[in-house]
């Protein structure tokens, strides 16, 4: 999902949660309908402002944590891939000739 996905669903989300829950009270409350819908716009509105600055703090805060793991943890080059896969042998373990034991499970 890109950013300007992630701050729309957002906003959205909470800009309806704000006009649900403010139709909800004003029918809980016995206003008058006009009472009720200006209120439920309103509430909807502001929430809809909360839900986008929250959504572009969200979405900058997993850019940041992706941008810093990618860093932490480069991808191998093609080169060192190519080598890994002709030698036949795990990234990082040199080459001995020997085998590795396996594991073996334990009769129950």
């Amino acid at each position: 999902m890109n950013d300007q996905r992630v701050h729309k669903s957002v906003s959205g989300a909470c800009g309806l949660t704000g006009f649900a829950v403010a139709i909800l009270g004003g029918l809980a409350a016995d206003n008058p309908t006009s009472v009720i819908l200006t209120r439920a716009l309103i509430a909807m509105a502001a929430c809809y402002v909360v839900g986008a600055f929250i959504g572009l703090l969200a979405s900058r805060a997993v850019r940041d944590a992706t941008a810093s793991h990618i860093a932490a943890n480069p991808a191998p080059g093609v080169e060192e891939v190519r080598q890994v896969a002709q030698a036949g042998r795990e990234p990082g373990r040199q080459a001995t000739g020997e085998t590795p034991p396996v594991p073996h499970a334990e009769a129950a």
